[in-house]
């Protein structure tokens, strides 16, 4: 089976050069879709937290209607709304990782875990983040040992229905972290993903009405009559003309 060279997989398009695609494969909406097909295949590992680096992702803040971490879906934030009501709340990510060798011997040089990306792994105009340090418009932040960031989300939807979209952060841990050669040739750390997903279910009272009211229990079928002997014997019917 011979590939073509111009032919991307994650989006399902085609180009009339190589050179237009690896143009492709340097644009946002490219990388967003790599980053959530990555997720789909890896969400159960990516949801966990605290991650082995160090680095936790929380909850904090929470409206009424926000739960975290709820029932049997760990990682999933579940938001119930009215239509057009707004909810917010905010993820704390932090630095739990306690400081080993070379880590704390430089006071002038810190090192801790990078937070290098922080965004929605697909575009969905209810989910809006916000941050007063600039991690979701691209600036890289570094997290010492017990420190915190905090990303503000804000969601609103005038349509009822159930909306879902992961959140994902890249960081590496400048000590800790596997090192691997970039493109150009030199040497890099091995960025790591964690992720929180957001569902929000937006319903009116007349929809939470409709809720069952206890746990489904199965009806046991009626079994199947059988008569022994073969023919019952009766009187005939007598049928009206």
């Amino acid at each position: 089976l011979k590939v073509d060279k111009r032919y991307c997989p994650i989006l399902d398009v085609g180009f009339r050069t190589s050179a237009q695609l690896e143009a492709h494969k340097k644009t946002s909406k490219y990388n967003r879709a790599r980053l959530y097909k990555y997720y789909q295949s890896c969400k159960a590992e990516l949801l966990k937290s605290p991650h082995n680096l160090g680095l936790e992702l929380e909850v904090i803040d929470a409206e009424p209607g926000s739960e975290a971490g709820e029932g049997t879906e760990s990682g999933v934030v579940t938001i119930i709304a009215k239509p057009n009501e707004v909810k917010k709340f905010k993820i704390r990510l932090r630095n739990g990782r306690a400081p080993e060798g070379d880590e704390n011997r430089d006071p002038n040089h810190p090192k801790g875990i990078i937070l290098d990306r922080f965004g929605l792994a697909k575009e969905d105009p209810v989910f809006q983040l916000s941050d007063e340090k600039g991690l979701i418009n691209g600036t890289k932040l570094r997290l010492k040992h017990d420190k915190k960031m905090k990303v503000n989300v804000k969601v609103q939807c005038g349509q009822i229905g159930h909306y879902r979209v992961p959140v994902l952060v890249g960081f590496y841990h400048e000590v800790h972290s596997d090192m691997q050669r970039d493109a150009d040739g030199g040497m890099c750390h091995v960025l790591r993903h964690m992720a929180m997903e957001l569902l929000l279910k937006v319903q009116t009272d007349e929809i939470k009405e409709l809720k069952p009211v206890a746990p489904y229990r199965e009806v046991k079928r009626a079994k199947r009559w059988n008569v022994r002997g073969g023919r019952v014997q009766g009187q005939r019917l007598d049928l009206d003309k």
